[in-house]
């Protein structure tokens, strides 16, 4: 279900929409887990690739939400003033694992919108599962 004032953005996930307002996003992409790479190394090198390309980011870790079908699980929060206009920006990223496959949940938005649009992040997350398509492929039935 598409959020009141939101809209779909084909093959990523969610946009807000309105005059006036900063276009909010939640973008949702999956990738395999590289070969002899831990989940938890995984987040690390998302973390240590954040930190390179991101102005002076501050990164916080937080507790997941349960995602159904996801085995392991990982949740941060990372704000940085954006180029150019220095506007505080606000991530939310949500990492989950299940098989080889990692799905990852990104919410875009600035410090003055956090409040709702954590309020929309959470209603999406709460009605998340992570059933990557090539394990549920190879899967029998």
């Amino acid at each position: 279900m598409v959020p009141q004032g939101w809209e779909i953005a084909e093959q990523q996930g969610f946009r807000r929409t309105g005059k006036d307002v900063f276009p909010t996003n939640v973008v949702a992409v999956e990738e395999s887990l590289p070969e002899e790479t831990p989940f938890p190394r995984y987040v690390e090198n998302q973390v240590a690739i954040l930190r390179e390309i991101l102005p002076n980011p501050s990164i916080q870790w937080f507790e997941p939400p349960v995602i159904s079908g996801a085995l392991e699980r990982k949740a941060l929060l990372i704000r940085y003033a954006s180029l150019g206009n220095a506007l505080p920006v606000v991530q939310r990223q949500l990492y989950a694992c299940a098989r080889g496959q990692v799905g990852i949940l990104i919410m875009t938005t600035i410090e003055s919108e956090l409040p709702n649009a954590l309020a929309v992040f959470d209603a999406i997350c709460a009605s998340c599962d992570f059933h990557p398509a090539s394990v549920a492929e190879n899967e029998a039935p």
